[in-house]
């Protein structure tokens, strides 16, 4: 939503926080690129990979000179959904169960998702419908920002449809 209100002298311009956000996703030079981070390949695990214990797709990066790992970690979710963890290096700080919210924005496309910090292993985690895990599995990139934390940041979606599909197959037969 775009809107122009005008007062008398004053006019002032009201923008949708999905606009918004959307704009500075799109202009912001200082964003994580893919490209400056060094991924491996999006992995299945049915013991938990990464994030240890249950059915996981992971995707880990490292950006240069760090060794915080950065990445993106789906579990089984309900009605083909997902559980999305996000893992920055922006956790510092926070304290457990600090409620955020976490953009991901995928083919132009923003999805505003209301998120836990877990302090155990620094993720942001939150709960994704099945119109995000189609996106996640079709594009080329996702860019994720966690309001009021950092810059934006783009992971590699290369590979990752193949490994979702064996999570979410996965999560239908347990």
């Amino acid at each position: 939503m775009l809107k122009l209100v005008t007062n008398g002298e004053a006019s002032v311009l009201k923008l949708s926080f999905r606009t918004l956000i959307g704009a500075v996703l799109a202009l912001s030079p200082a964003a994580v690129l893919a490209a400056d981070l060094q991924c491996g390949d999006w992995t299945y695990s049915a013991d938990g990979g990464f994030e240890g214990g249950e059915d996981v797709a992971d995707l880990v990066c490292y950006a240069p000179a760090s060794d915080v790992p950065i990445g993106l970690t789906l579990m089984c979710g309900a009605d083909g959904g997902a559980s999305l963890r996000a893992y920055t290096e922006i956790g510092d700080g926070e304290e457990p169960g600090d409620a955020v919210q976490v953009t991901y924005v995928v083919n132009a496309q923003s999805f505003v998702l209301a998120a836990q910090f877990e302090a155990a292993d620094g993720a942001f985690v939150a709960d994704a419908g099945p119109d995000l895990v189609g996106l996640l599995k079709s594009a080329s990139e996702v860019t994720l920002l966690v309001d009021g934390y950092g810059e934006p940041m783009k992971l590699p979606l290369t590979g990752a449809a193949a490994v979702i599909d064996e999570l979410q197959a996965a999560c239908h037969t347990d």
